[in-house]
């Protein structure tokens, strides 16, 4: 009887721990953002302090993407190095600039025109916001 509680024990605990997430996939300077349940607009949002972010626990199956406010833009360009980005392609508005890049490190992407895309640049006035795949809601 101790055995099979002990085994349902260590399975109990390997489900959970394979199952869950802990952390960011990337750091930022400011507020941080994952999304949960959809790749969309639909998705729903939670934000927090970078170092909350960190230390932040989640489903892992619920987790569809995260973004992270910078105000350095060579820190981006370093993040953008470290996960080796092709820019693929950019857009502007009257208050922002837009950059999506594909980088191979990034396990998910999604399909616009035909094309991967999996890291999101928005640069605004005061801040960039990094986005993977996409920066969903406001920037």
């Amino acid at each position: 009887m101790r055995r099979n509680v002990a085994y349902f024990i260590i399975l109990s605990v390997f489900f959970m721990l394979s199952s869950t997430g802990v952390g960011t996939s990337f750091s930022g300077e400011g507020l941080h953002t994952f999304y949960f349940a959809d790749k969309s607009s639909c998705a729903v949002a939670a934000s927090m302090p970078e170092d909350k972010a960190e230390r932040a626990i989640y489903v892992k199956s619920d987790k569809k993407g995260e973004s992270a406010v910078f105000y350095s833009a060579e820190k981006v360009k370093r993040l953008l190095l470290s996960l080796g980005c092709e820019k693929i392609f950019s857009e502007k508005g009257e208050d922002f600039d837009c950059d999506y890049y594909y980088s191979p490190e990034v396990p998910t992407f999604c399909t616009v025109n035909g094309l991967r895309v999996n890291v999101h640049v928005a640069k605004a006035k005061d801040r960039i916001v990094v986005g993977i795949p996409f920066i969903f809601g406001g920037y």
